[in-house]
């Protein structure tokens, strides 16, 4: 068994001696990659036809479509964020620009976001029914915390879902 251990110990040995370069190389190249700079960048997203996602009886034709918008956003990465300081149309935002308070992360900011997006679609279909004349059902609601005050003593955590407060069942509430 010690001669095995031995055998590959010598083999790993001969290994890094003939390779060290490539694995300098490695090791530097995920540094640059992974090193995350405090930065989110802005850039230009695209559109997305919702005319594609609208369904129904009696609906009005339309000869163009209806387009929602809209921004990317990605962590600061080191490659990511050289590629901002060349491109024009890509912004850099230092991450404490866009948290809320000092308890929280991109990651939070990240799932608030997520949320808005989620609502701003639902508002924009609740608004085009309306309109439209069209009579409709809110099967669900749900409630989510989008921010925690500094003073919290609770495990909630932005993104999860309300379910009950004292006694009151928030699943599935109509307003």
């Amino acid at each position: 068994m010690k001669t095995y251990i031995n055998k590959i110990y010598d083999e790993l040995k001969r290994f890094i001696k003939n390779n060290y370069i490539g694995i300098i190389f490695l090791i530097l190249f995920s540094a640059f990659c992974f090193y995350d700079t405090d930065y989110i960048i802005y850039r230009p997203g695209g559109t997305i036809n919702a005319t594609d996602r609208i369904s129904g009886d009696n609906l009005y034709q339309s000869k163009g479509s209806l387009n929602m918008a809209y921004v990317g956003m990605i962590k600061g990465k080191l490659p990511f964020y050289l590629l901002a300081k060349i491109i024009p149309s890509w912004e850099l935002i230092e991450n404490k620009q866009i948290v809320i308070s000092d308890n929280e992360n991109l990651d939070d900011v990240m799932t608030r976001d997520n949320i808005e997006y989620k609502k701003a679609l639902s508002d924009a279909m609740y608004v085009a029914f309306n309109e439209a004349n069209i009579p409709y059902t809110i099967k669900s609601s749900k409630f989510y915390v989008q921010y925690i005050t500094p003073y919290n003593d609770s495990d909630l955590k932005i993104g999860d879902e309300i379910i009950k407060y004292d006694n009151y069942d928030f699943i599935d509430v109509i307003n």
